[in-house]
């Protein structure tokens, strides 16, 4: 298997080889048509209409970013006249034009930087001052221990002290914000500054399409390869009414810093992971034996030794790169056509219908997948020991389009109210989406006694018992009724001298699981007021602790 692939990758050499020595050279003026991005990489599709004559020629396409994948480089031509012999990738070189663009970027580059290291020049000088006053704040001794000031010059000293650390610390604020500003325009313009770079950069790939024409004229070629510096991930805005319908406006943030420009071209998202590879894990087996050290020569120990310090720089190195954090900055939305989706056996495509451009800039951009209406049944929750606040929640059963996990930008009656999360949801199954607080809903939580007692033998006692009770009041302002479900928690023993008991709840219709939580599901008309109240009791031998009882 391995000669067989040999023996075709030197025929195809001798062919390029070959046709080369005799064809004629075209230069392709391609365009970019299609592009499929996935959420590290993107499928780019190139395509030129060029003049050839009868015989073999060469097809050049120049300017291919250098982080495009060689591996999968496609060539193909819809006419039956046109043989496609080989493909082969080069690395180019060009020369590097004077940009007045990156000149003037990089002026005002130092200028900031400048300006930030007089800054930091001050803070030090001003640090140093710090250290000075605060050793005034301990005079000097004498021998015998006493100090050399009297309490009149020891006072005195400390209020010039405390004066001029204020007036320093009033200089030390200003500076610091001014710095804070000067590092994000500093990161501004390195941001302009690598985008305008890319695409003035010396080196670049050139594809080499050795084709057969059967007679003269004018052929289309496409070329296809993968590139990495791409990718993309869902955001959704969800809005809500009063109605039982929620409205999904699916988007995808597409991010691309790839050398080139996506410009007027058909965009597709795919949820592909060409990351996992195409090969399931396969095992192996897995041997037990008792523990046998092994014992290292000494040529061993000296090499242990050395290669320790290395390794432990990289492990330093790896550790900041992880560190890194990029933040997205996400637009506003635009209208929707709905995207044209695509299953395969393990993945979805979605064809956005209006083309698009993308430019090579770093940034995210929206793309509209689609707008979706589900019916839903809204309610609310609420945990009122955490939060006074109840949660909107919509019962939603999905359509025959996945969702994806991802951000989503919540709205009630086109008011922003937060942002949430949702998990990946496969098509046409029940989920629940939470969307964010409701202040027509009013919910209070009082204690309404916090006791501790003795049980047992008369006046000692020989047990200690807390005694709890709580009281939830809940109002509806809203202008429809509202079904609400509210979540209390009761401490569950998990020791047999611990007793847990419940000795009133009202209304006393709230379920009680096993983890010793309480839920009322009500239904609040609007206007309309309930109270909840609940106690119990907590009994223990007195010598011993039982930690974070309670609140």
């Amino acid at each position: 298997m391995l000669r067989n692939k040999l023996f075709l990758k030197v025929l195809t050499g001798f062919l390029l080889l070959s046709a080369g020595m005799h064809a004629q050279q075209v230069v392709a003026e391609s365009k970019i048509s299609e592009v499929t991005v996935y959420s590290d990489r993107a499928l780019v599709t190139r395509q030129a209409v060029v003049e050839i004559k009868p015989g073999t020629s060469i097809i050049s396409f120049d300017k291919i970013p250098l982080n495009v994948d060689r591996n999968s480089l496609r060539v193909s031509g819809a006419d039956k006249r046109l043989k496609i012999l080989g493909i082969d990738i080069n690395e180019r070189s060009k020369e590097v034009a004077f940009n007045p663009k990156l000149a003037e970027l990089d002026d005002k580059l130092q200028e900031v930087k400048d300006a930030k290291k007089i800054l930091e020049d001050q803070l030090d000088m001003l640090g140093g001052k710090v250290k000075y006053l605060e050793a005034l704040k301990n005079p000097p001794k004498g021998k015998d221990g006493d100090n050399k000031l009297t309490v009149k010059e020891f006072k005195e000293i400390l209020a010039f002290v405390e004066e001029t650390l204020l007036e320093i610390s009033s200089k030390q604020r200003p500076a610091a914000l001014e710095i804070r500003k000067l590092d994000k325009k500093i990161e501004m313009l390195n941001k302009e500054r690598n985008s305008i770079a890319r695409g003035s950069q010396n080196s670049y790939k050139n594809a080499e399409v050795s084709v057969e024409a059967a007679s003269q004229g004018k052929y289309g070629v496409e070329v296809s390869y993968v590139i990495y510096g791409a990718g993309w991930q869902p955001v959704y805005d969800v809005r809500a009414g009063s109605s039982n319908s929620v409205e999904f406006a699916y988007h995808g943030l597409v991010t691309q810093s790839t050398g080139e420009d996506w410009n007027d071209v058909l965009l597709s998202l795919s949820t592909a992971k060409p990351y996992l590879g195409g090969n399931a894990p396969q095992l192996s087996a897995w041997y037990l034996n008792y523990y046998m050290p092994r014992i290292m020569d000494k040529s061993e120990m000296r090499k242990s030794k050395s290669a320790a310090a290395p390794m432990a720089a990289m492990k330093k190195e790896m550790s900041e790169a992880a560190e890194e954090y990029d933040e997205i900055m996400v637009s506003n939305s635009v209208a929707v056509v709905n995207a044209e989706m695509e299953t395969s056996r393990t993945s979805v495509f979605f064809k956005i219908k209006k083309k698009m451009s993308i430019p090579s800039d770093s940034n995210p951009h929206r793309v509209p997948v689609s707008i979706e209406k589900f019916e839903t049944k809204l309610e609310y929750e609420a945990a009122p020991e955490f939060s006074k606040y109840a949660y909107l929640k919509a019962k939603i059963k999905n359509t025959d389009k996945p969702l994806l996990a991802g951000q989503m930008n919540i709205f009630l009656e086109d008011n922003y109210v937060g942002n949430s999360y949702i998990k990946e949801i496969p098509a046409d199954k029940e989920f629940d989406a939470y969307l964010g607080v409701d202040e027509g809903i009013s919910i209070e939580r009082k204690r309404e006694q916090n006791k501790e007692s003795a049980t047992g033998w008369f006046l000692v006692g020989t047990n200690k018992k807390h005694s709890r009770q709580f009281k939830i009041t809940v109002q509806n302002f809203k202008k429809e009724p509202v079904k609400l479900t509210l979540t209390e928690r009761v401490p569950v023993s998990q020791n047999e001298e611990i007793k847990v008991n419940l000795v009133n709840l009202s209304p006393d219709n709230a379920i009680k699981t096993k983890e010793g939580f309480l839920k009322w599901t009500m239904d609040l008309k609007p206007g309309e007021k309930k109270e909840l109240t609940y106690e119990y009791t907590i009994e223990y031998p007195k010598d011993k602790v039982v930690p974070m009882i309670g609140e």
